[in-house]
């Protein structure tokens, strides 16, 4: 680690950990909460490139409860209750998909019956060949 990258990083360390800092990822979001920023900090050093530490280290700074912008915590708050909606919704969709996909294999394992291979002389290997056959 050279100089000026040791130089921001004890500059981190020494400062309080818990809190909203400023760019913990180099693209944003401008302002974000952590709960350890030495967390976000041993990350950078062991996941990023070299010459990338210091510039990302040196934009990472404690923001005082009075630095925070007014209505930045209910903004906050609000996108996070519009993410846990869209996640509940997803997992929702996540389920019904999921069963679809059991019946739909039910619904191929039932349909491979000797009964079927008698009807169809020449029984196709690939189900796309069967569809094309009953379609032609």
């Amino acid at each position: 680690m050279n100089t000026q990258t040791q130089a921001e990083y004890d500059r981190i360390e020494a400062g309080p950990h818990e809190g909203e800092f400023t760019f913990l990822h180099h693209d944003g979001p401008i302002i974000e909460h952590t709960d350890d920023v030495m967390v976000r900090v041993r990350e950078i050093l062991e996941r990023k490139y070299p010459w990338e530490h210091y510039d990302r280290l040196r934009r990472i700074h404690y923001l005082e409860p009075s630095m925070i912008p007014e209505g930045w915590r209910a903004a906050v708050a609000a996108r996070r209750a519009a993410w846990a909606v869209f996640q509940a919704k997803d997992a929702v969709r996540h389920q019904a998909y999921n069963a679809w996909k059991l019946l739909e294999l039910d619904e191929r394992n039932l349909s491979d019956t000797p009964a079927l291979r008698r009807l169809i002389p020449d029984w196709p290997a690939k189900e796309e060949e069967l569809i094309w056959r009953l379609t032609v």
